[in-house]
């Protein structure tokens, strides 16, 4: 596995997200402005809050993914590393990881890398890890084979 395919993927991952969620609160704006040239009394003070409400969700969501792209962003995946840190691609005998933001499983043509911030549990273990290390996560042993 690529750690610049895994950065690509990741990327293209946020990327949608953020649109997505831009697409939401422009559908949410729309749907406020709508409310209020067709509603009147309860009804309209109802569908006008839960339209508030959603937008401010939406902007939540907009906040965290483009804090989590900014992030990645800084992230140089033609570097290579000797010991685990931000940016570096972990392969071990249970799994490969991706030392970058919390994204979760990320698929790269046919393999699979967990995409974990240092600020997970685990992430926090593989920090400053080298080649042959073994970590203990949950009562099973993680041998580190290689770090790029």
């Amino acid at each position: 596995m690529n750690k610049k395919d895994v950065h690509q993927q990741c990327m293209a991952i946020l990327d949608i997200r953020v649109e997505t969620v831009q697409n939401a609160i422009r559908q949410a704006s729309e749907s406020a402005t709508n409310e209020t040239k067709s509603s009147a009394g309860d009804k309209h003070e109802t569908g006008r809050a839960m339209a508030q409400l959603e937008q401010e969700k939406n902007a939540v969501q907009l906040s965290e993914a483009l804090k989590l792209r900014a992030a990645l962003n800084g992230i140089d995946p033609s570097e290579v590393h000797t010991e685990a840190n931000i940016g570096s691609l972990i392969t071990t005998n249970m799994a490969i990881f991706y030392l970058s933001v919390g994204l979760g499983q990320v698929k790269v043509e046919e393999e699979e890398a967990m995409v974990i911030s240092i600020a997970s549990p685990i992430g926090a273990l593989l920090v400053s890890a080298k080649v042959g290390d073994t970590i203990s996560f949950n009562g099973k042993e993680i041998k580190v084979i290689e770090i790029s």
